[in-house]
């Protein structure tokens, strides 16, 4: 049996930011192999402003920087 960590669910917390424009917002990323990976977030400073420009731009990048440290793109 395979016991690879890559392979198991996973859980980081972190900032993460639509690269060119204002916003920026904690979250929490997770990973399972059934469910793939998910960004899960509570927009609370930008609100209604934020979910216009989502419904407005095909956002197609997110990076972000994980509580040790790590960077990520999504």
């Amino acid at each position: 049996m395979n016991n690879s960590k890559s392979l198991k669910k996973q859980k980081w917390k972190g900032v993460f930011t639509i690269p060119g424009t204002e916003y920026s917002f904690t979250g929490c990323l997770l990973y399972s192999s059934n469910g793939g990976i998910i960004l899960e977030v509570m927009i609370l400073e930008y609100g209604e402003l934020f979910i216009e420009f989502l419904n407005k731009n095909d956002v197609k990048l997110i990076h972000g920087i994980l509580s040790d440290s790590s960077k990520c793109t999504l």
